[in-house]
């Protein structure tokens, strides 16, 4: 039997590593893996089993009429580097930038981009990785 929404959650999670390879490399991935094997397999204990994707990554989203201006979108995805809110992979939204207009935003580690765009009924964050900090990532983006 086909299950849909576990075959949109693998396309997902394919399309975020394509992206992530094309845009900063594959020695990210590399220490991605790295990483996440240690958590796993530590003390030499090994063993082995697969993880669904939902155990290894985790989003966090908002809907706000928060108004932004494009320094504090840019501020927040400057921060997001920083460690500080676990291993951020992937972060979009789009908000109400007030005097800038509608603004929209793309995020993968090391690179973002902020731009105008149409107006929206209202705005929306979402933040994608492993052991975020999610009451951290709310602070800095005022939700």
């Amino acid at each position: 039997m086909f299950d849909r929404g576990i075959f949109c959650s693998i396309i997902h999670h394919i399309s975020l590593v394509i992206c992530i390879i094309l845009r900063r490399g594959i020695l990210y991935i590399f220490r991605f893996i790295r990483s996440t094997a240690r958590h796993c397999c530590n003390n030499n204990n090994h063993h082995h089993h697969d993880h669904d994707a939902d155990e290894v990554f985790t989003s966090w989203g908002v809907e706000t009429a928060r108004k932004f201006t494009k320094a504090e979108v840019e501020h927040a995805l400057t921060e997001l580097d920083t460690g500080n809110y676990g291993m951020i992979l992937r972060s979009k939204g789009i908000v109400d930038g007030g005097a800038d207009g509608w603004l929209e935003f793309d995020y993968v580690p090391g690179e973002w981009e902020v731009r105008a765009r149409g107006a929206d009924v209202g705005g929306k964050l979402v933040v994608i990785g492993s052991k975020l900090n999610e009451k951290a990532i709310a602070e800095l983006f005022g939700c």
